[in-house]
């Protein structure tokens, strides 16, 4: 790490803080339903429903204005996979033309889809590689859908990869792989990339009351961490907490703010995103502290 980061986290750790500005990232909308439905398990345009359920707006937008303006490179279409037999749906946002080396699978939150919240996270990745978008196995009765407490949600997310790998797109075996996660997506993730050696380089975690233990990390060969909240987010001191906790133990991690937000994916997520997985990949200066100790961002050996 470079010479600033130790000085800056000699003696006791600080939070270092900067909000995180949208920088011109634009929300990506939300994949709108198909109205004609297409065989299971065919690949297909963005959204022809996997079941009756109506596609809804994400709830974070009461905390944000309207009127942000169309990303023009919203037009990279994502891939559909729709549910088969002993095989889940995913969708696979594609990088953008020449970006194509790293992969990022992201895991929704508790009784929602891939479809509502992957839009808000496939701009930051886009300069990355490719984003990969799993269902969770489990339905809710409300409409939505669930990662199970056990073993089904590891099955799923390698049963998701496998079959990007072989139906959309090859995975390069040496490019770097991320985990995110949101809610309890962000849970799962902090599980299954603690539990045993999966190719996982890094994770950020957004929004959760995640548990993390820095020789966990270690055994699995986990390099760096980013954990992610909005300030008025309830998980945010937790994981603040968590984030002073593995920088204690020498592990690499970074906190960063979301905003004056709630629990939520915001606008400013991509450009986030995009500044968290430079810095998973070594770019230190990816993220720059500050010294307000309240808010924004971390940054520790």
């Amino acid at each position: 790490m470079r010479s600033w980061i130790g000085r800056a986290f000699a003696g006791a750790l600080g939070i270092v803080c900067a909000m995180s500005a949208a920088r011109g990232a634009a929300e990506v909308g939300a994949v709108a339903s198909a109205r004609a439905r297409t065989p299971s398990g065919a690949a297909r345009a963005p959204g022809a429903e996997r079941r009756e359920t109506p596609p809804r707006a994400l709830s974070s937008t009461r905390d944000e204005p309207a009127g942000v303006d169309a990303d023009p490179d919203a037009a990279r279409e994502p891939i559909v996979l729709d549910e088969r037999p002993e095989e889940p749906g995913l969708i696979a946002y594609p990088p953008r033309a020449g970006r194509q080396r790293g992969l990022a699978v992201f895991l929704h939150g508790m009784c929602d889809e891939p479809e509502w919240e992957c839009p808000r996270v496939s701009d930051g990745v886009a300069d990355h590689g490719w984003l990969v978008c799993p269902r969770a196995p489990l339905r809710c009765s409300g409409g939505g859908s669930i990662w199970p407490g056990d073993d089904r949600h590891v099955a799923a997310v390698d049963a998701s990869v496998s079959r990007f790998d072989r139906e959309v797109a090859p995975i390069d075996a040496s490019a770097p792989r991320t985990l995110i996660g949101f809610s309890l997506g962000a849970l799962r993730a902090a599980e299954l990339v603690q539990r045993r050696r999966g190719g996982w380089q890094s994770a950020i975690l957004i929004g959760a009351k995640v548990q993390l233990d820095a020789r966990r990390l270690r055994a699995a060969g986990l390099e760096r961490v980013v954990l992610m909240a909005g300030e008025r987010d309830m998980m945010k001191w937790h994981m603040v907490g968590q984030a002073r906790a593995l920088a204690r133990a020498g592990f690499p991690v970074a906190f960063v703010s979301l905003g004056p937000v709630g629990h939520t994916l915001p606008r400013v997520l991509p450009d986030a995103v995009r500044r968290s997985l430079l810095w998973a990949g070594g770019e230190d200066g990816a993220l720059t502290p500050s010294t307000d100790r309240n808010s924004g961002e971390l940054v520790a050996p």
